[in-house]
């Protein structure tokens, strides 16, 4: 017998819509990933773009980003369409986009957070004014750690100097994880000088019996930059700290002539692949759970 409440038709009507949409999402995403690299191939044969700029990993990477990303929003229109939307699964999503924010060791922001953080303090600043400081910080040693030590040594390290950072920082600045040893600090409305006091407020919140954990670089955005240039002048003054073996250095034009000898963050990793990588691995119970469902 069939349940009181139910419309067959309905039911029919809102499974076949589910199975279109599952089918549209996987067919969307293997479609966009051979057309990328049918794209790439075309200019690689045109002499457009040479064989050795491709990066097969972050077409691959671009494709299963795109694949999750409709995965998740066809199956959340498909159980809309099979009785109305679900507070469940608007949950999943949020939690979803909060992971992918995150970084999974270190519960820090990571890189994609940073440059959304980033752009949006920069256009704040066009429209406002409002002065901010950026620091970058690179830890001493870990190489060493997980070397003699072992990895899991290394993961302690990391996530104690998270903490330490965070902790130093206050609640009105936010610290990024952006690459293994990498990290980023975003100050809203802080100027230089404000800046390096905070930026010595870490160096003694991580030192440990004489043993200094990082190197730090602050610069000052002055109204004019773009975001690599920003990133790239806080990067030129941690080169400088590091190799000058001091704790902070502030970034200053003088600096500039070392610009050239130092690799700025955006380009130390492929950026669509470890952002995949790390969006898969932290998406994985959540897409679970919508299976599932």
């Amino acid at each position: 017998m069939r349940p009181r409440g139910i419309d067959k038709g309905a039911a029919i009507v809102g499974l076949t819509a589910g199975f279109v949409l599952r089918a549209l999402a996987l067919a969307t995403a293997v479609g966009a990933t051979v057309g990328a690299v049918e794209a790439l191939r075309v200019l690689e044969s045109s002499g457009v773009w040479p064989r050795d700029a491709l990066d097969w990993a972050s077409v691959a990477a671009a494709g299963l980003t795109l694949s999750i990303g409709l995965f998740v929003l066809l199956r959340l229109v498909a159980t809309g369409l099979r009785g109305g939307r679900s507070s469940g699964h608007e949950l999943v999503l949020a939690r979803l986009l909060r992971e992918s924010r995150t970084d999974s060791l270190t519960r820090l922001e990571n890189r994609r957070a940073f440059n959304d953080d980033l752009a949006s303090e920069i256009e704040s600043r066009n429209r406002t004014g409002s002065a901010f400081s950026l620091m970058a910080i690179d830890l001493d040693g870990l190489k060493e750690i997980n070397d003699t030590r072992g990895h899991q040594a290394g993961d302690a390290h990391l996530r104690w100097v998270a903490d330490a950072l965070q902790q130093a920082v206050g609640t009105h600045s936010t610290v990024y994880r952006t690459g293994g040893d990498e990290f980023m600090v975003l100050l809203p409305g802080i100027r230089n000088w404000h800046a390096i006091e905070v930026a010595h407020r870490i160096h003694e919140a991580t030192t440990e019996d004489g043993i200094r954990a990082v190197s730090i670089g602050v610069t000052e955005s002055r109204g004019t930059e773009h975001r690599q240039e920003l990133v790239r002048e806080a990067d030129v003054a941690l080169y400088e700290a590091k190799r000058r073996r001091l704790p902070v250095v502030p970034f200053q034009p003088a600096l500039e002539a070392l610009a050239e000898h130092v690799p700025t963050r955006d380009g130390r990793e492929p950026e669509l692949a470890a952002d995949a990588f790390e969006l898969l691995s932290s998406a994985r119970p959540y897409l679970d759970r919508l299976a599932a469902a």
